[in-house]
């Protein structure tokens, strides 16, 4: 029998997903003592597993506020392009409500499913949405959780959402560039990590991955 496509088959698998990365979230957050509104602000305003992550690691060495906006921007960067790209291959055809909805719930998962033109707008925006709600509850199930479990255990939940990162980079490195990009990001990470240089290098390896990787593409060689 033929697979049959259906919207919520792809809704249902990345709610989860985010669900769970947001549980994980919401447990690390109480573990390094962040209150339970400010856990739920920082899901509800940043709405990034990669960028609150980073914010809670840079947070316990409380650092200057522009040094915080310098991070959010560098690990954020690549949403800059998520618009344009989807008004471009959509060929304009969005509604004016579905832009303004969906402009700051638009994360990697979100962006690739507009790409795909079986989706309407409604239907995209619909799914935005549902996907927003799911990372809040679950920021809210995780804070909630990690003060039911014994102490002991929370200095585990630090290691959930590198974790589940390092999972979902391992099966995108089928090539060269992603691998080198990959590769020299980790190690200008644990130079920085041994040498123990200052907060602002949190933004060395991700500026330096994405230049290797570049570097390393077809892309770059024809130019």
């Amino acid at each position: 029998m033929p697979w049959r496509f259906s919207p919520f088959r792809i809704f249902l698998p990345v709610a989860l997903g985010y669900a769970a990365a947001a549980t994980a979230f919401g447990a690390l957050a109480t573990a390094l003592h962040v209150g339970l509104w400010m856990t739920l602000g920082m899901s509800a305003v940043l709405y990034s597993g990669a960028l609150q992550s980073t914010v809670l690691g840079v947070m316990v060495l409380n650092p200057p506020f522009g040094l915080l906006l310098a991070v959010a921007f560098g690990v954020n960067m690549r949403h800059m392009l998520y618009g344009p790209h989807l008004e471009t291959h959509r060929q304009g055809h969005w509604r004016r409500i579905d832009r303004w909805l969906t402009a700051g719930f638009l994360t990697d998962e979100l962006y690739a499913l507009g790409l795909d033109d079986r989706l309407s707008p409604e239907t995209w925006t619909s799914i935005g949405l549902g996907l927003y709600v799911s990372w809040i509850l679950g920021t809210a199930v995780g804070a909630w959780g990690a003060g039911q479990v014994p102490h002991a255990w929370l200095a585990s939940f630090g290691l959930a959402l590198p974790s589940l990162f390092v999972a979902l980079l391992i099966p995108r490195l089928r090539a060269r560039p992603e691998a080198a990009g990959a590769v020299s990001a980790l190690l200008l990470a644990l130079i920085g990590r041994f040498m123990d240089w200052p907060e602002v290098y949190y933004l060395v390896p991700i500026l330096g991955g994405a230049t290797i990787a570049y570097l390393y593409s077809p892309k770059s060689r024809e130019n």
